[in-house]
């Protein structure tokens, strides 16, 4: 008899023991299940392509005079047979980015002009339009025609302005116009000196 009695208590605790077993498994089964989602996620990355025609990924000033901000808006090419060099640069930024995926990217002036006669920055007024229509300014350009030294330091180089900050949805792309010029406020009676200012974009997802 107490031997049937030990079976059925060996056999009872066996039965507890699966039982919680089962409703452990079927609740982490049920929280494992809630906790993943029915839609899928997708992650999709893209580049950005800068573009730009000329020989560097630049603009220079040379023996420029100093010039109106009405006339500046509107320079052409270069005088090169006086040895002069103003104008504009024009650039292309693009994305190839698939979906909606947001890209912002920061283009950006670096001071490249050589140590010895280098124009002073705050003499340097800097214009960006839209390279389709010419004529519009970009955000931040509409009002008082900046200098380089009055611009914002840019997020991708401490050392550099900030000229325009964007940011594409999928594939598109920006064309723009770049010009530069020396401020009225410049003295004539200074030496001519040369300032050159390098273009770069960065992106970030």
């Amino acid at each position: 008899m107490e031997e049937s009695r030990k079976k059925e208590i060996i056999i009872s605790v066996v039965a507890i023991l699966v039982l919680i077993v089962a409703v452990v498994g079927v609740t982490y089964a049920a929280f494992t299940f809630t906790g993943t989602g029915s839609v899928e996620n997708t992650i999709t990355t893209g580049t950005i392509t800068f573009n730009y025609t000329e020989d560097t990924n630049g603009i220079s000033l040379v023996n420029a005079q100093p010039i109106a901000d009405s006339v500046g808006k509107v320079l052409t090419e270069s005088d090169d047979t006086n040895g002069v060099e103003q104008g504009y640069f024009d650039f292309t930024v693009s994305s190839n980015a698939s979906g909606n995926s947001a890209i912002n990217y920061e283009v950006y002036g670096v001071n490249a002009s050589p140590e010895e006669g280098a124009l002073d920055p705050q003499y340097v007024k800097v214009y960006l339009t839209d390279g389709d229509t010419n004529e519009t300014a970009m955000t931040g350009y509409t009002g008082v025609v900046p200098t380089f030294n009055t611009l914002t330091t840019a997020e991708s180089d401490a050392t550099a302005k900030r000229l325009y900050y964007g940011t594409f949805n999928g594939t598109d792309s920006q064309k723009f116009r770049l010009r530069i010029w020396v401020s009225e406020d410049y003295n004539v009676n200074h030496i001519s000196k040369t300032f050159i200012m390098k273009v770069n974009v960065k992106a970030s997802a």
